[in-house]
């Protein structure tokens, strides 16, 4: 019996809780997690040959045209308006503005309404959000918060009581 478990130990030793893999020194490199993630999704330009001048101009005809008023504009038209991919794009506004696609519109969204609510004061503040393009109030509400840190009625009770000093509303609220 004890040589059949002297044997068992001998073949088997994983049963008995003993190591016979007696490696201590790995030869293999230990490569930091940076480097890594680097390897799994290595940057790349997306704007790689694309002439940026030309995507700025057609950015700002896009800003002067008031593009941004469009409820329905999806990132695909968007795109298509500028001559990039959706992907180049979204990397264009992320990279070089700073904004995603969708801040990058509500913030020109909400300068509009600023503009909106020194000339149309007596207009329903709804009104004015679903003509600058927004499409409910919940996202013109959270849009005015996140811009101008301020709900859209103190919004334009601050802009009413800055009409007549003369002072720029917009420098004010850092926009």
């Amino acid at each position: 019996m004890i040589c059949y478990v002297l044997i068992l130990e001998w073949v088997f030793p994983f049963l008995f809780g003993r190591v016979t893999n007696t490696v201590t020194d790995l030869e293999e490199p230990i490569i930091s997690e940076e480097i890594q993630a680097d390897r799994k999704h290595p940057s790349r330009n997306l704007l790689e040959g694309v002439d940026l001048n030309s995507v700025e101009i057609k950015l700002n005809q896009f800003i002067i045209s008031k593009g941004f008023k469009d409820e329905e504009l999806r990132l695909p038209d968007f795109a298509a308006d500028l001559g990039l991919s959706t992907h180049q794009a979204s990397y264009y506004l992320n990279n070089y503005l700073s904004q995603s696609y969708t801040d990058f519109l509500n913030f020109h969204r909400i300068n509009e309404v600023m503009i909106m609510m020194k000339n149309k004061s007596n207009f329903n503040l709804l009104t004015i959000a679903l003509e600058c393009g927004f499409n409910s109030a919940s996202s013109f509400h959270r849009a005015c918060i996140k811009f101008t840190g301020k709900s859209p009625r103190d919004l334009r009770n601050y802009i009413q009581l800055n009409i007549g000093t003369g002072n720029k509303v917009e420098k004010q609220l850092d926009l």
